[in-house]
């Protein structure tokens, strides 16, 4: 095995495969019943792919293909064999199993030639039974009582069709119900109205058990204040009927209970969740472990609704489990199963031109309209430019609107323009006279990097604007954890109960006799102080990444892009850096092209699940 390690050690050296993937490839192999330089690479692939967020690798794609191509000579370093005999050399060498098979095996090869970790494969078969099982309900139902009550909750509308109505009656007609839509669309709206619908549908029964989750604090917080403010606006429903709604929502962890120093929870398939009904809310964050470890911890009965936005970036780990859902943004019609009972429920269709149907397909509702960004709005025109792939349209829309602008800057040009604009946008939350107020601020202004590294990266723009704070006179960095200092968590504590992506703001404590704490409010308004030293990993975060900035709305914002090109680069990193914003975005970038390039492009993740869900 000597020359296959020798072109292992090569791919590594110049960046084709990460010292993971041939470490694995190389420990799996002492498994298997031969030393085949094919399977040995079939390993590190497939961990490489994992690596790049997918939930498999596709051998179709590779098989046959030249690889590892030398960055001087640009020569292969390897070429792949044909798929039929690449397919039965993995199956003869011990490692990989076929799908279904009694025996584990560290490898799972399904019969769509789709190469998978065994732990990805299971966490994928766990969701698409889950969901499965949901879908496989007939709808049934009073429907005449629901078409009463939906007509009360949504009145007649000046938009047709009425798509929240739409959402509404799916969520209550199937036990599995994706909502998706873009920001201002009206998803927490719809579904305060589905919990009101819900609980004068089950108003005989015992009390309904209904949880409220987002993965993130943040997320979890803004939906909380979001179905408080949708209940005050709630019509045609009774005071002690809206007493019941619930509005407090909790994180995806903290519902399921984490382990003490372990990546399980206390709620699994043999400890399941006491629930009726759950509703996640930025479900486009959720990746594949995590979904299948929520699903599972549900008993068969639970009904379970997804609010996301299809068009945002997938999660951080692998998986596009909510594009995958929702056919990856393509169109469907619904089954003629579903038609009549729709039509009696007076629930207008949107008009589609395409025949494809699925049982999947029944389940999703889809949010165009945004109430939020109209015709007026440069926000919401560069938004669905970028979601068009329309570069074009997208620069004439930066040239032509206020709230939506681009500049391009020079790596050298950045240090003195955002001490400029980290002056006039951090102000406010650094002269508050309170944390509560400070932190309450500091949400209504970021900067968004798109880049962790380098002059257009996050830790980069951090130190640029901690400079050009400290010469206003705003801050003084002469200690570590200087009064005003925001700080992001980077790994979860939960003892302490602090998240990956939590921020906190250091601050004088009254209570300590003045020495600095950080401040952080959690999921439902709590505020607590924390000794700096007791804190998980964390940074800087006057600028985080777009990734980290999922499940938050800042009244502006700034999107910093790089001079040059990179494969995270894409359609839906810019489309949510641009929609974290309410009022006002600016984008930087080192060039224009970067920017054309990056709408041009769309993230690509393999995984089964969208074949099985959807027939594809």
């Amino acid at each position: 095995m000597a020359s296959e390690h020798k072109l292992l050690k090569q791919a590594v050296g110049q960046g084709h495969l990460r010292p993971l993937d041939r470490y694995l490839a190389e420990q799996l192999m002492q498994l298997g019943t031969t030393q085949q330089i094919d399977t040995l690479l079939a390993i590190a692939l497939t961990s490489r792919a994992a690596g790049d967020g997918h939930v498999c690798l596709e051998l179709s794609a590779w098989a046959g293909q030249p690889i590892f191509f030398d960055n001087e000579q640009q020569r292969p370093l390897h070429q792949l064999p044909q798929l039929e005999a690449w397919r039965q050399q993995l199956l003869d060498s011990g490692i990989v199993g076929r799908d279904g098979a009694a025996t584990p095996q560290a490898l799972v090869l399904d019969g769509e030639d789709r190469l998978y970790l065994a732990r990805y494969h299971d966490y994928e078969q766990r969701i698409e039974t889950q969901i499965g099982r949901r879908l496989q309900s007939v709808p049934v139902g009073a429907a005449a009582t629901l078409r009463q009550r939906l007509q009360s909750l949504f009145p007649d509308s000046d938009i047709r069709p009425d798509q929240q109505k739409l959402a509404a009656a799916l969520a209550m007609l199937q036990p599995f119900c994706v909502i998706s839509g873009g920001p201002g669309t009206g998803k927490t709206t719809t579904v305060t109205r589905i919990l009101a619908l819900y609980l004068q549908q089950n108003q005989e029964s015992q009390e309904s058990r209904i949880a409220l989750v987002a993965p993130t604090g943040k997320a979890a917080a803004r939906l909380t204040e979001s179905i408080r403010g949708a209940k005050q606006k709630l019509t045609g429903v009774d005071g002690a009927l809206l007493a019941q709604i619930p509005e407090q929502a909790t994180t995806v962890h903290r519902l399921l209970k984490p382990l003490r120093n372990s990546s399980q929870f206390r709620h699994n398939a043999d400890n399941p969740l006491h629930l009726d009904l759950l509703i996640v809310d930025e479900a486009s964050m959720l990746d594949v472990p995590l979904m299948a470890k929520l699903v599972t911890a549900l008993p068969d009965h639970c009904r379970i609704i997804l609010l996301g936005d299809r068009d945002q970036l997938a999660s951080v780990e692998a998986g596009s489990v909510f594009s995958d859902l929702c056919n990856r943004g393509a169109a469907f019609a619904y089954s003629e199963q579903l038609l009549p009972t729709l039509t009696e429920l007076d629930v207008e269709l949107p008009v589609t031109e395409t025949e494809h149907r699925s049982a999947m397909a029944d389940s999703v509702a889809v949010l165009t309209y945004s109430h939020r960004f109209g015709s007026d709005s440069g926000i919401g025109q560069l938004a669905r430019a970028i979601n068009r792939g329309d570069s074009d349209t997208a620069l004439q829309v930066c040239e032509e609107f206020d709230d939506a602008r681009l500049a391009e800057l020079l790596p050298e040009q950045l240090p003195a323009q955002l001490g400029r604009r980290a002056s006039k946008g951090f102000a406010a939350y650094l002269q508050a006279d309170n944390a509560r107020a400070a932190l309450a601020a500091f949400a209504d202004y970021r900067i968004l990097c798109a880049l962790r590294e380098g002059a257009y990266g996050v830790q980069e723009i951090n130190g640029h604007i901690e400079k050009g704070l400290q010469g206003a006179g705003l801050i003084d960095t002469s200690e570590r954890y200087y009064p005003g200092r925001p700080l992001m968590i980077r790994a979860n504590d939960y003892n302490l109960q602090l998240y990956n992506g939590d921020i906190g703001i250091c601050l004088p404590d009254p209570e300590a006799e003045g020495r600095i704490r950080v401040f952080f409010e959690d999921a439902e308004g709590t505020l607590r102080s924390i000794l700096p030293s007791r804190l998980p990993e964390h940074e800087t975060a006057y600028a985080m990444t777009v990734h980290k900035s999922q499940g938050s709305e800042f009244e502006a914002c700034l999107l910093v892009l790089p001079q040059r090109d990179a494969a995270v680069l894409t359609r839906e990193l810019i489309y949510t850096g641009v929609t974290r914003a309410k009022d006002g975005v600016e984008i930087w970038c080192g060039d224009v092209g970067v920017f054309r390039t990056s709408i041009e492009r769309r993230v690509e993740r393999h995984s089964g699940l969208f074949g099985k869900l959807w027939g594809a």
